[in-house]
């Protein structure tokens, strides 16, 4: 089986206050994993294209355009992961890396510009208040909660 790689960002403002999540429809197909992804809000990121002509920064920024349209221009990217998980007997990669958007106004309305229409909202949303719960109306999925907040994973591949 070939390796795969998954590729997210934790993308904040500057004063670490708002992380930006995105809102993900119910994959109609199973991921390379053999998963079932349910709706849900989570990172920005996704899977790699080509492995071969496509580094892990390329496909954040790629998906960040793409799920937000936002553009690399106003991020910092931490070149180094903050988070590698091996999954599935080593044949799938997850990454996280931190970024840093530099923007004085969050509240602008992103728009998202997925080509397969999987992300239908983009939205910076308080760190605190999502750790604690009080952000009633957004379903995280909990390995994401789980990787905003730097927990380990019990399932990781050693």
């Amino acid at each position: 089986m070939a390796s795969t790689k998954t590729v997210y960002l934790r993308l904040w403002t500057p004063d670490k206050r708002h992380v930006l999540l995105v809102k993900n429809l119910p994959e109609l197909e199973p991921l390379p994993n053999g998963v079932h992804k349910g709706e849900g809000w989570g990172m920005v990121g996704g899977g790699q294209k080509r492995q071969d002509l496509e580094n892990d920064i390329t496909t954040a920024i790629r998906e960040l355009g793409e799920e937000t349209s936002l553009t690399a221009d106003k991020i910092t990217i931490d070149p180094e992961p903050s988070i590698v998980e091996r999954r599935g007997n080593g044949s799938h990669t997850v990454i996280v890396y931190d970024a840093t958007y530099y923007t004085d106004d969050i509240s602008t309305p992103l728009r998202p510009n997925d080509p397969k229409g999987q992300i239908t909202e983009a939205r910076w949303v308080n760190f605190m208040n999502l750790l604690n719960g009080t952000v009633d109306d957004l379903k995280i999925y909990k390995t994401h909660l789980r990787m905003l907040n730097d927990e380990p994973n019990p399932y990781s591949a050693r």
